[in-house]
């Protein structure tokens, strides 16, 4: 097999086996001539020879991409897969070095994809950190570190860097730059968030202020506990625009051993996409950087998805959101048109151009209030208004029952899951979110979050995240001091966003086993539980820890609201 020489972009193929060499400066033009090679009609491997690749936005393709749960915009791709069937792109341990606003991969209309054997990394992260020199009720001051330059300008400050305002937003380089900043504590020894901290949103910009050359003084009223001098504060000062791996209608999607360092928003996002693997992934700060944060949001996000996802042997860490969530959507109901057609809309804004249903989906209509079935139909047609706004018509008349602000949650991508042997925490909020129909297994990992460690919810009324559950096995996990933030009641946190007045005599979720688990913990809010039916904790074991200081707690065990057939050999209250 012929290795191509340092500089050669693409020109030699055998066996469908494309092989590439980096070249100095941008690779996206060589990679891009490698894809143009693959054929139609048969598998390929295209070949990355081990080295670093640089990539700039300059000449990334530009699309307009719809992505649920991040922010939509015309974005630039490195990578763009569309319309590609059986390639494996391996890159061999190579390096892939991102300059600017691009996104690394987009993987779109694809079957039988397989990512491997690279790493992933920006030189300019999408958030900026500095050490905390001195603090008091009116203000933070920061020494920034010297990769994340700022200027001032308007009177207020900015953020730049290398390629950080090139090209890859709309309108020029300040555009969708909030006049507002973000900021969250970590523990610097740790490299966690910091025992107790919560969100501190909405910033004033222009109430930052410079003492010296890298030394700023943010003035704020810092909600309590004020954080602690020497440890790290990470400001976020951008959207999620920045996507790792995009999987959007594709099927039969692998990605083993890649290591994702930092992403300008969620590392893994899939939509209306079926069987997707993760296996052996890495989300996590580079280990000689730093930065304290990897994924600007989640690490792994799926969304209307079905077949089976399998997370297998992966470790996710020091994401600005969690680790794994898998939900379909609930869409609202606005208008009722005729006794067979209906107007819905995405709930969320960034479910922006998520398509509600699709023709010949079946359809189950839910409550806003108790999240409960109300009805089913079958859809005829489905129109686009425009990005948030759909024509629904079903096929038989709509159920008298069915009123504006109900929501409409299509049946068809009901995924099955299996999450084993990975390692998650040191995040930001929580650890995995669970809202699927389809079989649920969480078996032989480690947790450590400053939230809940498992969430399992369900809500019509603010994410708009379907749907519920129905068979979920947690078995043979260490939950390890779980909850030393403000993300979460409970270390299991089975938490359906119903309203107290309208739980009743039916649940929402359906047999949920927590079996022969580990938790070392230094609180007792263990497992909270609302509007389940059919729920087993037995052979757990608990084990007290003073790794972090106590906190007050509002239960001890397993608490329950409104559920059915428990089983628990825990205290309960």
């Amino acid at each position: 097999m012929q290795v191509l020489n340092k500089g050669t972009p693409v020109n030699y193929k055998e066996s469908c086996i494309i092989r590439i060499q980096p070249v100095d400066g941008d690779n996206i033009s060589s990679l891009r001539d490698a894809l143009r090679c693959i054929p139609d009609d048969q598998s390929c491997t295209l070949i990355l020879e081990h080295g670093d690749y640089h990539f700039y936005s300059d000449h990334a393709t530009e699309l307009f991409c719809f992505v649920s749960n991040n922010s939509e915009g015309l974005k630039r791709i490195a990578v763009p897969l569309i319309g590609i069937h059986d390639l494996t792109i391996d890159g061999q341990g190579s390096r892939l070095i991102f300059h600017g606003r691009v996104c690394p991969f987009l993987i779109r209309n694809c079957t039988g994809i397989t990512l491997k054997n690279f790493s992933v990394d920006y030189v300019r992260p999408f958030v900026s950190q500095g050490t905390i020199q001195a603090v008091d009720t009116e203000a933070v001051t920061v020494r920034m570190d010297t990769e994340n330059p700022y200027y001032f300008d308007g009177g207020r400050i900015w953020f730049s860097g290398d390629c950080y305002h090139q090209q890859g937003c709309q309108n020029g380089k300040l555009f969708k730059r909030d006049s507002f900043l973000h900021c969250l504590e970590f523990d610097t020894h740790k490299r966690e968030t910091a025992y107790g901290v919560q969100d501190h949103y909405k910033m004033p910009a222009s109430g930052v202020s410079e003492i010296e050359e890298g030394l700023i003084r943010l003035a704020t009223s810092y909600p309590t506990p004020l954080p602690q001098i020497d440890n790290t504060l990470v400001i976020s000062h951008d959207h999620r625009d920045c996507f790792g791996v995009c999987i959007d209608e594709s099927s039969e999607v692998t990605i083993e051993g890649v290591d994702i360092y930092h992403t300008g928003a969620m590392a893994f996002i899939a939509q209306r996409s079926d069987t997707i693997s993760l296996l052996s992934c890495t989300v996590a700060p580079h280990p000689n950087n730093g930065r304290m944060v990897s994924s600007f949001a989640d690490a792994s996000h799926f969304v209307n998805c079905r077949g089976l996802i399998r997370i297998i042997g992966c470790r996710f860490e020091n994401m600005l959101d969690d680790p794994v969530n898998v939900h379909g959507i609930y869409s609202p109901v606005c208008r009722i048109i005729d006794k067979h057609t209906i107007e819905v809309m995405n709930g969320h804004h960034e479910q922006a151009g998520i398509p509600v249903a699709d023709r010949g989906a079946e359809i189950r209509f839910v409550d806003q209030n108790s999240l409960l079935p109300i009805a089913h139909g079958m859809v005829k047609r489905v129109e686009s208004i425009n990005r948030f706004t759909w024509r629904v018509e079903f096929v038989n008349a709509l159920p008298s029952v069915i009123r504006t602000g109900d929501c409409i949650e299509s049946l068809q991508w009901v995924p099955d899951v299996e999450i084993r042997d990975c390692v998650f925490g040191k995040n930001r909020a929580r650890g995995p979110l669970i809202s699927t129909a389809g079989s649920v297994k969480i078996e032989g990992n480690h947790f450590h979050h400053a939230g809940s460690a498992i969430k399992i919810s369900g809500d019509c009324n603010d994410w708009f995240e379907s749907g519920a559950v129905k068979d979920v096995l947690i078995r043979n996990n260490i939950f390890d001091n779980c909850g030393y933030g403000k993300w979460g009641t409970g270390i299991i946190a089975i938490d359906p966003e119903i309203r107290p007045s309208h739980l009743g005599h039916n649940a929402y979720h359906q047999n949920i086993s927590l079996i022969e688990n580990e938790f070392r913990t230094f609180h007792q809010e263990l497992i909270f539980a609302r509007s389940v039916d059919g729920l087993i904790i037995q052979g757990n074991r608990i084990e007290k820890t003073r790794d972090y200081p106590e906190k007050e707690t509002t239960f001890e065990g397993l608490k329950t609201e409104a559920c059915l057939h428990v089983q628990s050999d825990l205290p309960s209250c």
